[in-house]
């Protein structure tokens, strides 16, 4: 029997929901965490075990016992788990960004966990497990957003902050869903009123592709809210017209995948560029926008108002963190 690799020292579980703890194998399994304790036996060739939402709180030793080996877990915190997911924009990194370096801050409560990429190349792997914030260890790696998000959050909640890195640049939003829906009839599209770049004809935007291998690594792990920014690798001239129903397919099954019919999503609507002002772009705009209306416990983000214009990858992200901050938790 074996742990999921999520499963390391450091790791921060979402307060207030269920904590999942699972893994490969059959057995017996007992987990113990801040005075819960479970046993249950497997005969398959998975396991899981769900101990009760806990208030925020820690540090705390997490212990498994499978078949009767033990495994501890150290520094171990109930805090807010967010889902970073989407295309290069939720991937910038602090680095590449026009963030001053003598301003990176280090935040023992603020950590990642950065999912194996689809080509396996990320600065940060599961290998370095739950990743605390060090300024002077490959903070520069760190999804810009992610890091001024993580860092206000701590600081005016005083709350441990977990960020699960789940992107891919240049990736289309067929390739975040099972493979049989996104092949679905409703969303065939002719390959001329697809967007069409070198960037998106890549094996990563199969459909399936992301889902499949980076995605459900997360599966069934408890998160506060899925930050979703994609949505320029769908700019051809008619996929602004199927995007809103993709996106409410994407939600529906990810809720689904999670075990959380009311999970928050947050979608961050792609800001202007002076290269884009076509009806496709302002199109994908205004479906990111509609999404709030078709279903629950989604918020939009506006951006273009706060980015530069200049650059598909606005630098300025310090601010859109700022708003995003301001959009869940005030």
């Amino acid at each position: 029997m074996k742990l999921n690799p999520i499963f390391t020292n450091h790791i921060i579980f979402q307060a207030e929901k269920p904590i999942r703890f699972y893994g490969e194998g059959s057995g017996t399994v007992t987990v113990t965490l801040n005075g819960a304790t479970k046993t249950e036996a497997f005969s398959g060739d998975s396991w899981l075990i769900e101990l009760p939402p806990m208030a925020y709180g820690g540090p705390y030793t997490a212990e498994i016992e499978l078949n009767g080996e033990k495994t501890l877990l150290s520094d171990v915190f109930v805090g807010e788990v967010l889902l970073l997911a989407g295309q290069s924009n939720i991937e910038l990194t602090l680095g590449g960004t026009n963030y001053p370096v003598d301003k990176y801050e280090s935040n023992s409560m603020l950590r990642c966990f950065a999912l194996e990429r689809f080509n396996k190349n990320g600065s940060i792997t599961p290998a370095d497990g739950w990743f605390a914030c060090d300024k002077d260890d490959r903070l520069g790696s760190w999804s810009a957003i992610g890091y001024h998000l993580g860092q206000l959050l701590t600081k005016k909640r005083g709350i441990a902050v977990g960020l699960i890195f789940c992107y891919q640049g240049a990736s289309v939003i067929e390739s975040w869903m099972p493979a049989e829906l996104a092949a679905q009839e409703k969303f065939y599209l002719p390959k001329e009123e697809k967007y069409d770049s070198p960037f998106v004809h890549t094996e990563h935007n199969e459909n399936g592709a992301l889902y499949n291998a980076v995605f459900r690594q997360t599966i069934p792990y408890s998160v506060g809210n899925v930050i979703w920014y994609q949505g320029c690798s769908n700019t051809g001239p008619s996929e602004y017209k199927i995007y809103t129903d993709l996106l409410c397919t994407l939600i529906d099954r990810w809720r689904q995948d999670l075990m959380d019919e009311v999970l928050p999503f947050t979608v961050v609507q792609i800001a202007d560029w002076d290269q884009r002002d076509d009806a496709a772009w302002k199109g994908i705009q205004q479906a990111q926008l509609k999404i709030t209306e078709v279903r629950g416990n989604v918020k939009t983000v506006i951006s273009a108002d706060l980015c530069e214009v200049d650059d598909i990858h606005p630098p300025t992200k310090h601010l859109l963190a700022r708003r995003i901050y301001k959009t869940i938790f005030e």
